[in-house]
């Protein structure tokens, strides 16, 4: 059986398709510029938070920072462009962490270079939405139906991109 990650999240909410082609094993992404951006983000933005924040492990997901003490996630992100994708992974986030009986987690989502901060908590709405996702999710992997194109200007940046539009680049 599948376990569904923080990732697989996150892709539905950008592009079914690359999430189906992530989960029949094919990765473009180690050769994205703009995930090589985000990396580097990741390990500068909050140097100084190294010892309040921690790395937590859970499996089907890695919290890059927690702090135990208040119960609460901090996700760094370089850009709101897919705010709703970013909102989405720190919702499961905080679903796995009450699966595993830590009561009332919370997240700041921060976009440093926007000077942006949003805070998510979980309420019963959102729960059944994570269940819908890993059903969704679930679904996608066990089709053997690739989904279609989506054609959004999104898709210009994708690591993806040839790969999706390959008949377009060669006609």
């Amino acid at each position: 059986m599948l376990t569904v990650t923080a990732q697989h999240i996150h892709y539905l909410h950008i592009c079914k398709r690359k999430l189906w082609l992530i989960l029949k094993g094919v990765s473009l992404e180690t050769t994205s510029e703009r995930v090589m951006e985000g990396k580097f983000l990741h390990d500068t933005a909050y140097s100084k938070r190294a010892k309040r924040w921690q790395e937590i492990d859970l499996g089907s997901a890695k919290i890059d920072h927690y702090d135990p003490k208040t119960k609460t996630i901090l996700e760094v992100k370089i850009s709101n462009k897919m705010e709703w994708a970013h909102e989405a992974q720190v919702y499961y986030y905080l679903w796995l962490l009450q699966q595993m009986g830590i009561l009332d987690p919370s997240a700041r989502l921060e976009y440093p270079l926007l000077k942006k901060t949003k805070t998510l908590k979980l309420n019963p709405q959102i729960i059944e939405e994570v269940v819908k996702w890993k059903k969704e999710i679930e679904y996608l992997e066990s089709n053997i139906h690739c989904p279609h194109v989506i054609k959004k200007t999104i898709c210009k940046n994708c690591a993806f991109h040839d790969f999706c539009y390959v008949t377009e680049l060669i006609n």
